[in-house]
């Protein structure tokens, strides 16, 4: 969440800044080795903020054979969202957030190695829901470490 624009590159009216071309590609890029080259690629970008320069809203379609990867971003969410859903005929598996690795960089502590025991385990509370009757069960899943 980032309601204000900063001057800095990514932010700036320059060739290659803005939302999608900053942390697009490396949504786009975790969806490829996922779900494989799709046939079409449908983008919608928007400016939002107040002074904005840059796109910074972006939402991406992906069409894949008989499945939809939807993959959003925004300056303007303070609300917590999933980082992946994947939902199909059986059930959901919905994961809640990142591994540790994000928070130790951003406090300075560097990729060791070998590596620490804490390295890339999951913390935000990965949870597969299936239906159980009338109801849906939502049991945790934890991932393996990595």
């Amino acid at each position: 969440f980032r309601p204000l624009v900063r001057a800095r590159w990514r932010e700036s009216a320059e060739p290659g800044a803005g939302l999608w071309f900053d942390l697009g590609a490396q949504l786009l890029d975790q969806a490829l080795q996922l779900f494989g080259w799709p046939q079409a690629l449908c983008l919608d970008a928007a400016t939002l903020r107040d002074d904005a320069l840059s796109d910074d809203w972006c939402m991406a379609t992906l069409h894949c054979d008989r499945l939809r990867v939807t993959l959003h971003a925004s300056m303007l969410q303070a609300a917590f969202n999933p980082r992946y859903a994947v939902h199909g005929t059986r059930g959901s598996y919905v994961e809640l957030g990142l591994d540790r690795q994000e928070d130790a960089l951003k406090a300075g502590r560097r990729p060791a190695w070998p590596a620490p025991a804490d390295r890339g385990i999951d913390t935000g509370g990965s949870t597969l829901q299936v239906p159980r009757g009338d109801a849906i069960s939502v049991d945790p899943w934890p991932l393996a470490r990595g």
